[in-house]
């Protein structure tokens, strides 16, 4: 198995690979590659990314010939040590596929949250706001599992203020057309206000959705979208897909392959430090 450096600072394991007999290899067990990203604090990217390619592949030898054979397609991994991820100072993921964010109705912290990211998914006709008898709605992001490379279809996260301001300040608007509402009730949105898709950010021909949803639901699910960008480190322009599982389901709701990662927000969840309506939580929003 050879590993590939795209670019400085990615560097691969000495052995640049497993050797083992045949005898060796029948018997089984687990053949690790290394992949190291050295942080650099002087580097103007922020984010300071590199890359590197896997390419597996078995190479038959005897001392007459040797015969290679392609296990499967090349996987390129991005490595960084963005300032912005602070779970870890440098890490590395797979960035030949792009990841899952996933909801669960099951959870009761986040239920009514899943339930909006679901409906505005799959049941886009019924949402806030409507679109009058013009073209019917098409919202982003739901996971197409032919389709894993994503391309335009994914969302992609901004870390941009002025981007996340920019979309709340299209969809609270929206939800109190739907009701006047005062807390614990908050505004919901979908495609979320990190991302290149929000409501604010329209002239990319989509649509969003606007539900309202207790404030602890609200904010359970903005910790659990953070967490996830931590511990999967989307960085700014990072796309990804979103799926949800339905109540009384184990499975997301696109049949998504792969095992379900339950990573819980971190707890307690804060109201005092939570925007997610961008007002005083005491303030009637009429």
């Amino acid at each position: 198995m050879r590993v590939y450096s795209g670019a400085a600072g990615c560097t691969p394991d000495a052995n640049d690979g497993a050797h083992e007999t045949v005898e060796d290899w029948a018997a089984g067990g687990i053949h690790e590659i290394i992949l190291d990203r050295t942080s650099d604090d002087n580097s103007p990217d922020a984010d300071t990314k590199s890359s590197c390619t896997i390419n597996p592949n078995v190479r038959y030898t005897t001392h007459a010939f040797w015969v290679r054979k392609d296990l499967e397609n090349p996987h390129t991994f991005r490595c960084d040590s963005s300032r912005s991820i602070t779970f870890y100072s440098s890490g590395c993921v797979l960035s030949t596929l792009r990841p899952v964010l996933i909801f669960d109705e099951n959870n009761a912290n986040e239920i009514f949250a899943a339930r909006h990211v679901w409906t505005a998914l799959y049941d886009q006709g019924i949402t806030y706001p409507k679109v009058g008898s013009g073209p019917a709605k098409k919202i982003p992001g739901g996971f197409i599992p032919h389709a894993p490379s994503c391309a335009n279809l994914c969302l992609r996260r901004s870390t941009s203020k002025a981007v996340e301001k920019a979309n709340r300040d299209v969809v609270i608007p929206e939800c109190r057309k739907i009701r006047p509402y005062v807390e614990p009730d908050s505004c919901d949105e979908y495609p979320f206000a990190t991302t290149l898709q929000g409501a604010g950010q329209q002239d990319t021909g989509y649509n969003y959705s606007v539900a309202i949803i207790p404030d602890t639901q609200n904010c359970s699910q903005g910790a659990t979208i953070n967490q996830w960008y931590q511990r999967n480190r989307i960085l700014d322009q990072d796309s990804f897909w979103v799926d949800v599982v339905r109540q009384g389901y184990n499975r997301p709701h696109s049949g998504a392959p792969g095992t379900v990662a339950h990573d819980p927000a971190p707890t307690p969840i804060s109201l005092a430090t939570c925007t997610i309506d961008g007002v005083s939580w005491l303030a009637i929003i009429a």
